[in-house]
């Protein structure tokens, strides 16, 4: 089960990456490729 905390801290470790892919898509409008984490942040 995926509890509050651990989303913060996935959140938190990922934010660059989110928000580097999040402006390359909509601002500059390339094309991203998805990412699967299989990896535990503890």
């Amino acid at each position: 089960m995926l509890l509050r905390k651990d989303f913060e801290s996935f959140v938190r470790h990922y934010s660059k990456k989110i928000v580097e892919k999040w402006v390359d898509y909509f601002v500059w409008k390339k094309d991203i490729k998805s990412q699967i984490i299989t990896r535990r942040l503890k």
